[in-house]
């Protein structure tokens, strides 16, 4: 069982500065010289492989490939989710009228990549290990009241209350670990220091080897039910210089560079032999406000910084229209999304007044956030000028990935740029983990937000079973988180990505950044 619904949750958050951060490269028209490898340029470093622990979106995209879940949801032609899903490691599956019973049959031909078969006892081991080595993932199955292994290929859930989402939540999480890693456990870890950089899967390939700051080797499982695979080999590397990056791709020597630059989207609309891919995504970037902070609890405080932003100016000069401008936690395109909620109009003279009146005309903050490139720096930097024009002192503190983390988790900040993925279509995931009171630190909400209010009406709404319905409740509680500002919305990126013209099926989608569906995608013939 895998924690890859909280790896999209709080702990994809800290991918935002590093999603900001882009890769600067440029990509020749030479074609690609890499056959049937595989090899993607990124500019980060994975940090750990262990389903079981949250990582970074590079982590993520590693375990995609490596291991396999019940379900999977189908994406339309433009990439967006629809709705409907598919089996991956569940042949079919039904539940009972109540909807509280889902029985779930697994396929037979699904081999981890020992050989050993994928059964109903993986699950079992995967989930209590998860638990044992992360008590607090038991939050996100606040709805699983019990489960059974029926036989070697059927799994029985029993849900403590309706969950109208039970689908979509195990296309994203859950994933099957091979019970036969337990025999590379040291010391009791339950084999957590061999799986942070191995892998124990069923998925299409597997992990050979990662050396580290270097590049990250994946071979094809050879006991996969999909045989005929293009790409045999997948090779990650670590390129942490634009340049370098650049100088790759011109030489075939990269087929994907991740993050492109905002600064760089026109120069690849026009070179030859390399696709751009641009496409309005769910990724909602923002400002983290610790509410534990003494000073930044008083709301006062938090509506003169929502104040002071100029929205539209980020939008439009530092993302040069990129992006689309977010006021609240359901991004378009989303099921509950409602176009009235604005950004707030700029006010210095308003934000002024409500600083003097909590107490704090010259208030001073640290705004931490992960190094990055041009387009991070110029949003923190333009943060900082606009907060100065109300009086406030803003200290920019860059920081290296691990650390943000530390600081955001703990709650030891005071302002973070952050950002979340939606791998879920529905609202349930941009605002329960993201705002539930006891979901605050590594839950989700990074901003140890709470509002018993909200609160009860996100209870409510997950387990509401008529959609309209549903939905209404996620919209009360937007209104109310809003009204609160517990973070500053800034707006959701684009996802952009290049690639080499000569790859087919490359089916990239800004719903789920950087996973690939390698096993089919293929090199055109005299690529």
């Amino acid at each position: 069982m895998s924690d890859a619904l909280n790896r999209r949750t709080a702990l994809i958050m800290m991918g935002a500065s590093i999603a900001l951060a882009g890769c600067r490269g440029g990509g020749g028209g030479a074609g690609g010289t890499n056959g049937r490898t595989l090899v993607v340029g990124r500019a980060q470093d994975n940090r750990n492989l262990d389903p079981a622990f949250e990582g970074s979106l590079t982590d993520g995209s590693i375990m995609e490939l490596a291991y396999e879940r019940l379900v999977r949801e189908e994406l339309s032609p433009e990439g967006v989710p629809t709705g409907k899903f598919a089996g991956v490691l569940a042949e079919k599956w039904e539940s009972d009228p109540s909807g509280l019973v889902w029985t779930f049959h697994l396929r037979r031909d699904h081999k981890f990549d020992d050989g050993s078969p994928v059964t109903a006892q993986a699950f079992d081991f995967s989930y209590k290990r998860a638990l044992k080595l992360q008590p607090g993932l038991a939050a996100n199955f606040f709805w699983l009241k019990r489960y059974a292994v029926v036989d070697d290929y059927t799994l029985r859930f029993e849900l403590g209350q309706p969950f109208p989402i039970l689908l979509n939540f195990l296309a994203v999480s859950g994933v099957f670990v091979n019970p036969a890693v337990a025999a590379k456990a040291k010391d009791g870890d339950s084999a957590a220091a061999w799986l942070s950089e191995n892998s124990a899967g069923s998925g299409p390939y597997r992990v050979e080897r990662w050396e580290r700051g270097q590049q990250l080797v994946m071979v094809a499982n050879p006991h996969h039910p999909q045989r005929d695979r293009y790409f045999d080999r997948v090779v990650f590397r670590y390129i942490r210089e634009a340049n370098a990056r650049r100088l790759e791709m011109e030489k075939g020597r990269i087929d994907v560079c991740e993050g492109v630059g905002i600064d760089d989207v026109e120069r690849f609309k026009t070179i030859s032999g390399v696709t751009l891919f641009n496409q309005p995504g769910p990724s909602m970037v923002f400002v983290d406000i610790n509410n534990r902070n003494p000073v930044l609890s008083d709301i006062r405080v938090r509506k003169a910084l929502a104040l002071a932003i100029d929205y539209e100016a980020v939008v439009k000069s530092v993302m040069q229209g990129y992006a689309t401008p977010q006021a609240g936690p359901i991004p378009i395109g989303m099921p509950g999304y409602d176009p009235t909620v604005k950004h707030p109009k700029r006010d210095v003279a308003a934000a002024r007044a409500l600083l003097a009146e909590a107490g704090h005309a010259n208030a001073a903050f640290t705004l931490t956030y992960v190094q990055g490139g041009s387009t991070l720096n110029s949003t923190v930097l333009m943060i900082q000028a606009n907060l100065k024009e109300i009086g406030v002192t803003l200290t920019l503190e860059p920081v290296a990935p691990s650390a943000a983390m530390e600081k955001i988790m703990g709650g030891t900040y005071e302002l973070a740029m952050n950002n979340f993925v939606a791998a879920i279509a529905d609202p349930w995931l941009v605002t329960f983990p993201l705002f539930f009171s006891k979901n605050a630190g590594p839950g989700g909400n990074t901003a140890f937000y709470a509002n018993p209010k909200v609160d009860a009406l996100l209870l409510r709404a997950q387990s509401e079973p008529d959609t309209p319905a549903r939905l209404g409740l996620y919209r009360e509680a937007q209104t109310l988180i809003v009204a609160d500002v517990p973070r500053i919305f800034l707006f959701s990126a684009n996802g952009l990505l290049a690639y080499r013209s000569e790859l087919e099926n490359v089916a990239y989608s800004a719903w789920r950044p950087l996973v690939y569906d390698v096993a089919a995608m293929r090199r055109r013939a005299g690529g």
